[in-house]
């Protein structure tokens, strides 16, 4: 039941019984960490209230999405006009990738970037920190 969506409501203020149980099954689930074990009421609240999203990353809610798409497909529309192509590259590239093209020793490798290794392969990867290099290793 969705009923909450079309009343422009949260989930836990809904009158639907379905809705409101189903928000405590995931906040319940949310505050233990996804191991599906209830917490007490405090710490479940607590843990619950306290997961906010990244600084800079914003949630966009249900009643703002039309007005960025909206503004997406005019640019992308102004964009096609002139010409423009889109490209989509991967959020993970080989750590090397950036390391030979921006340069060892720069802010961005050494502060900026996201790096890991991949337990699978044993690659480091890192989290793309901009489009630059990405794009160029595309064409190439």
């Amino acid at each position: 039941c969705r009923c909450w969506q079309s009343h422009h409501l949260r989930p836990w203020q809904s009158s639907c019984r379905f809705s409101r149980h189903a928000w405590q099954i995931m906040r319940v689930s949310l505050a233990s960490g996804g191991s599906g074990r209830r917490m007490s009421g405090g710490a479940a609240k607590s843990m619950a209230t306290t997961i906010q999203a990244v600084r800079g990353m914003n949630d966009i809610l249900p009643g703002d999405t039309h007005l960025w798409q909206s503004f997406e497909e005019t640019v992308r529309s102004w964009l096609r006009a002139y010409g423009y192509r889109e490209i989509r590259m991967p959020l993970l590239e080989r750590t090397e990738l950036f390391v030979r093209s921006i340069g060892e020793v720069t802010d961005i490798v050494e502060k900026e970037m996201y790096t890991f290794v991949d337990a699978l392969s044993g690659e480091s990867l890192t989290l793309r920190p901009e489009g630059t290099a990405s794009c160029v290793r595309a064409a190439i």
